[in-house]
C-alpha cells in the first residue's frame, strides 16, 4: 500500500492511499479520516462506497465533510438508482441479499407503524 497524501483537517488526519486490488486487477485509491484520539482508543467507522464512476474525492474534497448529507447515499443503497446499478457488481443480482449491506434495511431503530385509533 502506498500513502499518496496526509493532511490535518477538522480535528484529525485525512489520508489518501493506493493499493493493488486483486478483485479488479487495478490500482485503487481510498481515503481515511482519523479524528484526534487517545492512543489505543477504539474509533467508529463510516464507510463510503464511491461507486464505479466516482472516487474518494467525492466526499473528501468536494463534500469537505461539511454536511451529513454527503453520506446520504449509503443509507438506502439497495433502494436508489445508483445502488441498482452498482450493487450487482459487488454483491450479485439477488436484491434480497443486498439488505444486509443497507443501513436503512438493517436499522433496528425503525419505528413500528402507527395504529389508527378506532372510532
Amino acid at each position: 500500500m502506498e500513502t499518496l497524501s496526509t493532511s490535518r483537517a477538522h480535528g484529525g488526519v485525512q489520508g489518501v492511499y493506493r493499493h493493488a486490488s486483486s478483485a479488479t486487477g487495478t490500482q485503487m485509491e481510498f481515503s481515511v479520516f482519523v479524528p484526534d484520539h487517545a492512543e489505543g482508543a477504539r474509533l467508529p467507522l463510516v464507510w463510503y462506497l464511491s461507486g464505479l464512476t466516482c472516487s474518494q474525492a467525492n466526499v473528501t474534497e468536494k463534500g469537505e465533510f461539511r454536511a451529513a448529507s454527503a453520506f446520504a447515499p449509503i443509507v438506502a443503497s439497495s433502494q436508489v438508482p445508483w445502488g441498482h446499478k452498482a450493487l450487482p457488481g459487488y454483491l450479485g443480482a439477488d436484491k434480497v441479499a443486498w439488505a444486509q449491506y443497507d443501513a436503512c434495511a438493517r436499522s433496528f431503530w425503525k419505528r413500528p407503524a402507527r395504529r389508527r385509533a378506532s372510532r
